[in-house]
């Protein structure tokens, strides 16, 4: 017993363990609230969502970048300065797998901050979640549609300006290759490590208020409540399997 006593002393303590989450030291009332998420999530994406076709009614636009692995990021922009976060009513951004003949079948949620929010600035009741990102790396055009990448030294290429938004993250409604729900999508596909995606913070001289003159894909409601938005993208008539992740200048592999 003493034995036993003196081990159970010594013993370094483990991280809580939770089916949705990646690996961490989270609090019980953490791993409760990440998975009442995921599980609230789960059911009420396929009910009001499911079906990709209905988004341009609701304000989504495709933001028109194709994954490696075949996803697609539709935005709503109307509801990212609404008083909704981490809603799976409202969610700001949606995240589908491209099958190809304009199969697409909902597979996660992207929930954005509000648009004052930065990586530095993250309300403490929720900067605990993990995957939490930005990428800087994005350039847009002047509908807040993906226009290439913000090359150092070069700028966006082949055009555009540099995207900004507020910290944004993944809910899964699915298993998937990470083990957890909070997988990020990179340049590679899906990113497992949550704590090292790229565009944990932004650069001196990006941190832009909203309104500012640097259109993103996530621009709030303008005057009158008129959101800035896109018209959604669409397939090649014909189009067998799924398209090609978006070849850009210097990242041919790019995903959104």
């Amino acid at each position: 017993m003493a034995a036993a006593a003196v081990l159970s002393l010594t013993a370094p303590a483990r991280a809580h363990e939770s089916p949705v989450l990646p690996p961490g030291d989270y609090t019980a009332e953490q791993m409760a609230e990440a998975e009442d998420l995921v599980h609230r999530t789960e059911e009420v994406l396929p009910q009001k969502y499911g079906d990709w076709r209905t988004l341009e009614e609701l304000g989504f636009y495709d933001f028109g970048v194709n994954t490696p692995n075949g996803y697609r990021h539709f935005i709503n922009p109307s509801w990212m300065a609404d008083e909704h976060l981490l809603d799976p009513e409202y969610p700001e951004s949606l995240v589908y797998k491209d099958h190809g003949n304009d199969h697409l079948v909902l597979e996660a949620a992207m929930f954005y901050l509000k648009p004052e929010h930065t990586m530095d600035n993250i309300p403490a009741e929720y900067a605990w979640y993990p995957g939490w990102h930005v990428h800087e790396e994005l350039c847009v055009d002047a509908g807040g549609r993906f226009s290439g990448i913000n090359v150092p030294g070069r700028g966006c290429v082949p055009a555009g300006q540099q995207a900004w938004s507020p910290p944004m993250m993944h809910v899964w409604i699915v298993d998937n290759e990470c083990g957890h729900r909070f997988t990020g999508l990179g340049v590679t596909g899906a990113m497992c490590d949550v704590e090292g995606e790229h565009g944990h913070g932004q650069p001196p001289g990006t941190e832009h208020p909203p309104g500012s003159e640097h259109p993103h894909p996530t621009e709030p409601p303008g005057p009158g409540g008129s959101p800035t938005t896109a018209p959604p993208a669409t397939h090649p008539e014909g189009h067998e399997g799924p398209p090609p992740a978006t070849p850009v200048v210097d990242e041919p592999d790019y995903t959104g």
